[in-house]
Order: structure tokens, then C-alpha cells, then sequence
């Protein structure tokens, strides 16, 4: 199966700019290489007002998408 990648609009404005450029590829490279591919496998299920959507961790960070 085929997957889509969207941004939210806000990250390049807040989120992106405060995050360090050699943690900004490894948190690409994990969304490429495993999210593009296997989104259910890698990612776990957030709950209550977030459910519905998955977190997957890199380093310190969280990748949340749906």
C-alpha cells in the first residue's frame, strides 16, 4: 500500500526552526523510511482527546501523525 505525506502547516513556522539541523534529518529519515511504508507497524496508538492518531519516538522527539 501506497502512503501520503502531509506537513501540518505550523511546523515549518514553530517547530522546525527550533530543532537542531542533524536531528531534523534523523527525524526525515525515520518518517521516510518508516512511516511511508509501514505507518501501523512503527507508530503507537495515542489515547483520550488524541486518539486516532499514532506517535512514533526519534530520540527526544515525537512524530504524531494520523
Amino acid at each position: 500500500m501506497k502512503y501520503c505525506l502531509y506537513y501540518h502547516p505550523d511546523i515549518k513556522k514553530e517547530d522546525l526552526p527550533k530543532i537542531p539541523n542533524n536531528i531534523k534529518k534523523r527525524i526525515k529519515r525515520a518518517i521516510e523510511k518508516r512511516l511511508l511504508k509501514e505507518p501501523l507497524k512503527y507508530g503507537e496508538p495515542l489515547k483520550k482527546s488524541l486518539q486516532g492518531y499514532r506517535k512514533l519516538r526519534v530520540g527526544d522527539y515525537r512524530v504524531i501523525y494520523k
